[in-house]
């Protein structure tokens, strides 16, 4: 699958390798990595920045998957985010 990422770059930070883009995009697929020939077999962890686009392709090179949940609209816990004007009651939120 091919994704525009934009101008995108590697960074090594305190032995941690960072991937950026100027392009907004969410990740689908290890191929976004190793085609900036970066290597996963060797790795601890590898974290996403991303809802649930990853899941079906890394869950075959994963041991684990760890969900994190943010404030706001990127919270998946929907019961806890903040609705201010809900016009009917829907499921999970009160």
């Amino acid at each position: 699958m091919q994704l525009p990422l934009g101008k995108s770059v590697a960074l090594e930070i305190e032995g941690n390798i960072v991937i950026v883009n100027s392009l907004r995009s969410q990740i689908y697929s290890p191929d976004t990595i190793t085609n900036m020939n970066i290597t996963l077999a060797d790795k601890r962890a590898i974290v996403v920045k991303s809802s649930e686009h990853f899941r079906a392709t890394f869950a075959s090179i994963a041991s684990g998957i760890v969900r994190v949940s943010t404030p706001g609209v990127g919270n998946t816990n929907i019961a806890e985010i903040p609705y201010k004007k809900l016009s009917r009651h829907i499921w999970p939120v009160s």
